[in-house]
């Protein structure tokens, strides 16, 4: 290196946790030994088991560390500026315990065994000094791998909008605030488009698009330079508007460094682009972690080309995520689960060149406001799935908690119902006003249930009820809708009488699903849905929360309707007094009903008991009061719910950033919104 770099890497050296303690002459002669290098993103540093005879200390980038264990790959730690890799090999020259591969562009400071031993042995204090440091690394280590394995990483995101400007402004703006406020973390804006500067004017921030000639003199792995070329909105929102045809020569070799300071100073960054991509589009899209596509109807066949060019790009199409705004009648018949869809009309756009303000556009619309809400929670692993469970008329509890939960800004973004679980859980993702459903709920008294339920009665061969009209009620809630109509994804659980194994109800129609699900053996006949006969999901999965894992949810909240056997109202027979006569001793027993729905609940307890662990927050509303067959206690069973949720919401929040109490991002506020 030249003296004027090996100046610069001195204080960096200086603020590395195996040199900082060095002394400076003895500093000053090792850090002539190292040499500089770049590599770029998704090269192999090393592997594993190769013999080590280089020291390496990253000044920019990441560093996935992992290990191969009975045939598979483990992420053991991410590595950023100032962490040292190969430590050992400078003291022993020992083969490599981990592969290290590069998750984005990076620079090094690597130093030679050969080299380092020429000044230990010139100079044994250093040797012995950093024989320490690594000891007390060494004994820490493996406290500290799994944890760092765990940890949420910084995350670099391309949105890519095949949309007109004004859209495009509109659709990151809104998504930007939102995960702000989501999150509750460092969120920058970065408008790279053609001409920029309208994200941050429909901000009401006066903030240039940044020159080359400033950027030229500025150093790309100086924190402070974002601050200096950017603006902060006051949600906390930083904002900073780049002009593609400012990085030539010197700019474009730094351009991983500008993303690397990102990714090391945010946690989150999202690139606002046109969807016509130059070169410098490109280098930047290279060094995203992902790349989200947005796009309405009418730009399918764009939208399919550029889809192609990326994977050709990226050689991996786990980077690609797909958002569509516009009329849901008017998506692609074969979107995937994973795409989001977004209502979004020209009304929004009208209201935005009227107001002037962003978000102030998207009031009228509700529904836009919670899909854009949602993406952010999936973009931030902040993903809440909701997991209804069975229990009879127990479950108008649900419509308790529901309640409560809404009137907490708590929203679920996936949900599985079993049982009556499916019904309310179906209720929920329909978007049914959950006033609405509770009114419903009022109605129902014996006089319903003949005519709703009962008056189904046919011949006993594989149930008392056929459950047609049961099923004509339920088409006269959700009509014809299929599972893709609904707004939030939903699933619900039955159970294959004939194989005994669970089945997950995605598709079709939603109320022939719940009708397979809400089955109860006995009482009603199996329910023959594609194929097969279907009974209650509750058998075999009577608390669906490994279902809204499996939906992708991060954060988990269950409702168990079950009890101990010991708990239940009715469980428990008086002794008869006097005379014990056999015939009266047998008359107050249970009767065959009872000992029936008895033993199905005693199972459904017993499972439920069994992933009771799955959830991060489990409700368990006290129904010790109730029977599952007192439909006509709804008003009270509501109630019960509402309480189980109001004492459970203090450790909802606690999953939930944007609910916290402390943070320096503060709440929604009509005045830094509006303007």
């Amino acid at each position: 290196m030249q003296a004027e770099e090996i100046s610069n890497w001195l204080s960096f050296l200086k603020k590395t946790t195996l040199f900082s303690t060095i002394a400076a002459e003895d500093l000053a002669k090792i850090a002539p030994l190292f040499q500089p290098l770049s590599l770029s993103k998704g090269s192999t540093l090393f592997q594993q088991g190769e013999t080590g005879d280089t020291f390496y200390l990253i000044t920019s980038g990441r560093l996935r560390m992992s290990v191969a264990e009975d045939g598979r790959e483990r992420t053991t730690a991410y590595l950023g500026p100032g962490d040292s890799i190969g430590e050992m090999s400078l003291l022993t020259g020992e083969p490599r315990l981990f592969t290290g591969k590069l998750e984005t562009t990076c620079e090094f400071l690597i130093l030679s065994k050969q080299d380092f031993d020429k000044i230990t042995r010139a100079n044994p204090s250093i040797l012995l000094h950093i024989a320490r440091i690594l000891s007390k690394r060494l004994l820490s280590s493996s406290e500290s791998t799994e944890a760092a394995s765990r940890a949420l990483l910084p995350e670099i995101f391309g949105v890519l909008c095949a949309l007109d400007r004004q859209d495009r402004t509109l659709f990151c703006t809104n998504l930007a605030l939102n995960l702000t406020e989501q999150t509750r973390k460092r969120v920058l804006l970065v408008d790279l488009s053609q001409g920029g500067g309208e994200i941050a004017a429909a901000l009401g921030l006066k903030a240039a698009p940044a020159e080359q000639m400033i950027l030229r003199e500025e150093d790309f792995r100086d924190p402070d330079i974002l601050r200096r070329i950017g603006a902060v909105h006051p949600s906390g929102l930083e904002v900073l508007t780049l002009e593609p045809k400012i990085f030539t020569g010197r700019l474009v070799e730094g351009l991983f460094l500008l993303t690397n300071l990102m990714r090391e100073t945010k946690d989150f960054v999202l690139f606002c682009m046109a969807d016509v991509l130059g070169d410098v589009e490109k280098a930047f899209l290279q060094e995203m972690d992902q790349v989200i596509l947005v796009n309405t109807p009418e730009q399918i066949v764009q939208q399919s080309q550029l889809a192609t060019n990326l994977k050709a790009m990226f050689g991996n199409t786990k980077k690609l995520a797909y958002v569509w705004l516009g009329d849901r009648q008017r998506f692609p018949s074969d979107i995937n689960e994973k795409s989001t869809e977004i209502p979004w009309n020209a009304a929004i756009k009208e209201n935005f060149q009227r107001s002037g303000s962003p978000f102030s556009a998207l009031i009228p619309f509700p529904k836009t406001q919670r899909a854009i809400e949602r993406l952010c929670r999936n973009i931030a692993r902040l993903k809440v799935g909701l997991a209804m469970g069975a229990g009879g008329a127990l479950g108008f509890t649900l419509l308790g908690i529901w309640k409560t939960l809404q009137k907490a800004n708590i929203e679920a973004d996936v949900v599985a119902g079993t049982s009556i679980g499916s019904l309310v859980g179906a209720s929920y993702c329909a978007g049914i006003p959950v006033e609405e459903t509770i009114e419903k709920a009022h109605q129902v008294n014996k006089t319903w249930l003949y005519k709703h339920i009962f008056l189904d009665m046919t011949i006993p061969r594989s149930g008392l009820l056929g459950g047609v009209i049961f099923l004509r009620f339920l088409r006269s809630l959700f009509g014809h809708i299929e599972f893709g109509d609904l707004e939030i994804p939903f699933a619900c659980a039955a159970t294959d009488i004939m194989l005994g194994e669970e089945v997950v109800l995605r598709q079709g129609r939603v109320a022939e699903a719940v009708r397979a699900s809400c089955s109860i053996p006995i009482i009603f006949q199996p329910f023959l849905y594609r194929g097969r006969f279907l009974v209650d999901g509750g058998l075999i999965n009577p608390v669906p929360t490994k279902l809204i894992s499996q939906m992708g949810a991060d954060v988990l909240i269950s409702v168990n309707l079950t009890r101990a056997p010991g708990q239940r109202r009715g469980m428990h027979f008086k002794k008869p007094e006097g005379l014990e006569l056999p015939l009266i001793h047998t008359l107050r027993g249970p009767h065959i009903g009872d000992v029936l729905f008895r033993m199905i609940y005693t199972m459904e307890y017993e499972i439920a008991q069994s992933h009771k662990d799955l959830a991060h927050v489990t409700l368990q509303p006290d129904v010790r009061r109730f029977s599952w067959t007192e439909f006509h206690r709804a008003k009270e069973l509501i109630h019960v719910g509402e309480q189980a949720a109001e004492d459970a919401l203090d450790k909802i929040k606690d999953h939930l950033p944007f609910l916290a109490d402390t943070c320096p991002v503060p709440l929604r506020r009509p005045g830094w919104k509006r303007y």
